[in-house]
C-alpha cells in the first residue's frame, strides 16, 4: 500500500481522471486513502488494488473492509465507476469513521443503481460515517430502504433518481433505532406522472437530525415522514415540489408525538412555509403582509402630515415687500398703493413689521398705520392693528412697528383670504422714493402663507 505522503502528492492526484474536484481537501484525511472503480482494467477486489486510482477496488463493499475504525480513512469512488446493489446491505458501511466521496459531476459521478429485490440497500450499521456526492438511480418500483441508517452520528449526501414514471422507490432514506444526529442533503428528481413514492425520507425513533431536500415529484404520505417511534429535536430545510399537493405532504409525524421543525419553499403553493410539532405547517400570509405594510405606510404618511403641519406651525417665515413709491400709500383708506400682503391658505400669525426706508424721508403725516379688513378683532383702517409715527420713516431709517408701545397690537392674526394695509392717519406721505417691508409670521395651517 502506497503511503499517505505519496498518496498526497500533486503528481499522484494527477492520475485521478478529472484531478480532484473542490468537494476533496486532502489536508483533512488522516487515515488511508482507497480508490474504487468498477470500469478500471486494473480493478480488483484482491491484495495488491486499492491504493492507486490506476488499480482501484472494483466494488465500494471491499473498500470498506480494508478501513480501519474511526482513524479517518477514505474511500473515492472514481467518476464513472457503475455498482449494482440487489439485496439488502449489499454495500454494508460496517466500520465507524469512514468517508466515501463519489468524485465527479452530475452523470458522470459513480452510480449505485438499486434493483433486483424492493428490499436492495446500502446498509449503514457503524456511527460516524459519512458518504457525499453519491448518485443513486430506482432500477425497479418500490424500493422500501434503499439506504438503511442503523448508527448514530451519520451524515448522507444525496442524489436521487427515480428511473421512470413508473419505477419509483418508496423512499430513498429510512433509518431505525440509534440513528441519531443525522444529518442528510437529499435532491431527489421523481416524476410527477406514474407510480408515486410514500415519502423521501422516514425517520424512525430519530433524535437531533438535521434535513435538507431538494424534492420533486409524487408521495402518498410525505416528503419526510416520522413514523413507528417518536422522533426529537428534528429540523426540516429545503425546497418541495409534491405534485398536486400544497403544504400538506412535505413533513407529517405520522406516529403523532415527535418534536420538530420545517421550514422552507413550497413550490405548488409558492410561498415560503414554516411549522412544527407546535404549529402546522402553513405559508406566509402575503396578503397580510401587503396589509401591515399598507398600514404602516398609512401610519407613515399620517405622521409625515403632522410633521408638515408641525414644521408649519413651528417655524416663522418673513415676506419682503417694496412700495415704489410712497406717495401712492392712501389716507385713512385701505386701497391698492398701501396693499402689503394677503393670507392665502390659511390665517397667518403677524409677528413683527420691519422697514426700511429710502433716501428720503416721508413727510406731511402725523403717523402711519397698519391695519387689516379682518371679519374679526380690529379691522379697517378706522381700527389700525400697529401705529408708527412719522419720525420712523425717516431718511435710510429701520423701522420696527413691534416696538411702538402703547400704540402696538402685535401679534394679531391676518384671517385667510384678508389683507394687511399701510395708509396715513390724517394725511397721505408727501414724498416718494422706494420702502422695503419685511412681515415676519407664522402660518397657522399646514397650508397657510402670505402673499
Amino acid at each position: 500500500m502506497a503511503t499517505i505522503a505519496a498518496q498526497r502528492s500533486p503528481l499522484y492526484w494527477q492520475k485521478v481522471p478529472g484531478g480532484l474536484p473542490a468537494i476533496v481537501d486532502v489536508s483533512k484525511f488522516s487515515g488511508n486513502i482507497f480508490f474504487v472503480d468498477s470500469n478500471a482494467a486494473n480493478a480488483g477486489d484482491t491484495t495488491g488494488h486499492g491504493s492507486e486510482p490506476d488499480a482501484p477496488f472494483a466494488t465500494w463493499d471491499y473498500a470498506v473492509g480494508q478501513c480501519t475504525a474511526n482513524q479517518g480513512d477514505v474511500i473515492l469512488i472514481l467518476p464513472g465507476h457503475a455498482e449494482a446493489v440487489i439485496a439488502a446491505g449489499t454495500v454494508t458501511l460496517d466500520v465507524a469513521g469512514v468517508t466515501t466521496i463519489f468524485l465527479g459531476h452530475g452523470a458522470a459521478r459513480g452510480t449505485m443503481t438499486f434493483g433486483t429485490a424492493v428490499g436492495a440497500s446500502v446498509l449503514i450499521t457503524a456511527a460516524n460515517v459519512k458518504v457525499l456526492n453519491a448518485l443513486c438511480v430506482a432500477a425497479i418500483d418500490g424500493l422500501t430502504n434503499p439506504w438503511h441508517v442503523q448508527a448514530a452520528d451519520c451524515e448522507l449526501d444525496l442524489e436521487w433518481r427515480d428511473g421512470s414514471a413508473t419505477i419509483e422507490a418508496e423512499r430513498a432514506v429510512l433509518t431505525t433505532a440509534a440513528a441519531d444526529r443525522l444529518k442528510v442533503n437529499l435532491v431527489h428528481r421523481g416524476f410527477i406522472t406514474g407510480n408515486a413514492g410514500v415519502n423521501a425520507i422516514r425517520l424512525v425513533g430519530c433524535d437531533g437530525a438535521r434535513i435538507n431536500v431538494d424534492y420533486y415529484g409524487l408521495c402518498t404520505t410525505a416528503v419526510v415522514e416520522f413514523l413507528t417511534t417518536a422522533c426529537t429535536n428534528v429540523d426540516v430545510k429545503g425546497r418541495f415540489y409534491v405534485h398536486g399537493q400544497s403544504l400538506v405532504r412535505n413533513v407529517v409525524d405520522t406516529v403523532t408525538g415527535s418534536t420538530w421543525t420545517a421550514d422552507g419553499f413550497d413550490s405548488i403553493a409558492g410561498a415560503h412555509f414554516s411549522g412544527g410539532n407546535a404549529l402546522a405547517l402553513a405559508a406566509d400570509d402575503v396578503s397580510a403582509v401587503k396589509a401591515e405594510t399598507a398600514l404602516i405606510k398609512t401610519e407613515t404618511d399620517k405622521i409625515a402630515s403632522v410633521k408638515t403641519v408641525t414644521d408649519a406651525l413651528t417655524y416663522d417665515r418673513v415676506l419682503k415687500v417694496t412700495i415704489a413709491d410712497g406717495t401712492t400709500i392712501p389716507n385713512n383708506s385701505q386701497a391698492a398703493g398701501g396693499l402689503l400682503a394677503t393670507a392665502t391658505g390659511g390665517d397667518c400669525l403677524i409677528e413683527e413689521i420691519v422697514w426700511q426706508r429710502g433716501a428720503t424721508a416721508f413727510t406731511v403725516a402725523t403717523n402711519l398705520e397698519f391695519s387689516t379688513d379682518n371679519t374679526n378683532g380690529l379691522t379697517g383702517a378706522a381700527a389700525p392693528n400697529v401705529v408708527a409715527l412719522l419720525a420712523k420713516f425717516a431718511a435710510n431709517n429701520t423701522g420696527i412697528a413691534s416696538i411702538d408701545g402703547s400704540t402696538k397690537q402685535l401679534p394679531f392674526v391676518l384671517e385667510s383670504t384678508k389683507k394687511l394695509y399701510i395708509h396715513g392717519d390724517d394725511a397721505a406721505p408727501g414724498a416718494g422714493g422706494a420702502t422695503d417691508f419685511y412681515i415676519k409670521y407664522r402660518p397657522l395651517t399646514s397650508a397657510g402663507s402670505l402673499a
